[in-house]
């Protein structure tokens, strides 16, 4: 009898295995596909594995057939399952728009910057954002280490330092200049750590009193190379406030102790802990109030605005992380249809590219 712990080591090799053939063959289009739970087939000594659409419900768009050594011995779902994902994309094709019409819960597919910057002056009371950081490169550690995996296959070592095309050619003044004179509150920005004077600096040329740094303490930080250096456990947020606006708090410390997100639980790589933004939100705005996000990611300041009664303005240029979010909110918040069908339907939606109205229609 085979012990539960083998068992369980051969159910994470099957699914990585799995993973290994979807990033093979599909490429970037395997995040919208996850490995179903193995099954073993004693009469062809094969485990059989479905792949599943995440966006569209979970349903089964192809199989695979993985023999002992790990290998994908056979592919027969797979003529289907590009079939499917070809589909998603063809209905997500189109130019990328500079600004999209204003989506549900105020999130909007389409340049953050530039739809912003059809905001009129002083309309914001509270800019809470996480930028690119335009710090991204491959951490050394991710070649020296044993790679180690998670239950369902996928790869621990999450988030990597290379996160992706949007980290890099940022630049902190392009945005700040189009963005700031938009804010009549509190700016709220989370930064590199050798960004922190930067953005210090920049708050202060738009007449914004520089107030200082947050400290973002995780409890869970990624333990690379724990052994020859300690761990870094701290992110940071550069604040800063139109002389004479109102803070909420007494006695605050400016350094807030949250676990961050779990990387299966993450849609972003750079995901913040929904309780932080709450607490930020709280701090630093009323009811009623109007956040700015230009660069929502995984909706997080989307979320916890809605959640705590203000109004949010947030825009994601990455039609995949757009995605996501819409999802996400729409089941946080309870709007997310209970019908399979329905929800493929709200899924493919969600995709349309339409051009837009100017953002001063939209968020008049």
């Amino acid at each position: 009898m085979v012990s539960p712990k083998r068992a369980r080591g051969s159910l994470i090799r099957i699914r990585a295995a799995a993973n290994r053939w979807l990033s093979d063959n599909l490429g970037e289009e395997q995040r919208y596909l996850a490995p179903g739970d193995p099954k073993y087939d004693d009469m062809g000594r094969l485990w059989l594995v479905d792949i599943l659409a995440k966006p569209l419900g979970g349903q089964r768009v192809g199989a695979l057939k993985i023999d002992e050594s790990m290998t994908v011995a056979d592919d027969t779902g797979a003529a289907e399952m590009a079939e499917r994902i070809q589909e998603m994309r063809r209905i997500s094709q189109g130019q990328e728009p500079s600004i999209r019409a204003e989506g549900k819960f105020g999130l909007s597919y389409g340049d953050g910057v530039a739809a912003s910057g059809m905001l009129d002056d002083l309309s914001v009371d509270l800019l809470l954002t996480d930028p690119p950081y335009g710090i991204s490169s491959p951490y050394s550690c991710e070649r020296q280490i044993p790679r180690r995996l998670r239950r369902s296959g996928t790869d621990f070592i999450m988030p990597k330092g290379d996160f992706g095309k949007w980290d890099y050619g940022f630049s902190p003044e392009k945005w700040t200049d189009v963005i700031l004179p938009k804010v009549r509150g509190w700016c709220v920005i989370f930064c590199a750590q050798e960004q922190i004077g930067q953005y210090s600096e920049i708050l202060k040329r738009h007449k914004f009193n520089s107030v200082g740094t947050l400290v973002w303490h995780k409890t869970n930080p990624v333990p690379f190379n724990h052994k020859s250096k300690p761990l870094n456990a701290w992110e940071a947020a550069v604040v800063g406030k139109r002389p004479g606006t109102r803070f909420n708090g007494a006695s605050v410390h400016n350094v807030f102790t949250y676990k961050s997100p779990s990387p299966q639980h993450r849609i972003h790589p750079t995901q913040k802990p929904l309780a932080l933004i709450e607490r930020l939100i709280d701090l630093f705005s009323g009811r009623g109030d109007t956040v700015l996000d230009p660069f929502a990611g995984s909706a997080t300041t989307s979320l916890g605005s809605l959640r705590m009664s203000r109004r949010c303005v947030a825009f994601e240029n990455n039609r995949d992380y757009y995605n996501a979010a819409v999802i996400r909110l729409e089941e946080s918040l309870g709007a997310r249809s209970s019908d399979p069908a329905a929800r493929l339907r709200e899924s493919l939606d969600d995709y349309s590219s339409d051009p837009a109205p100017g953002a001063k229609e939209l968020h008049a």
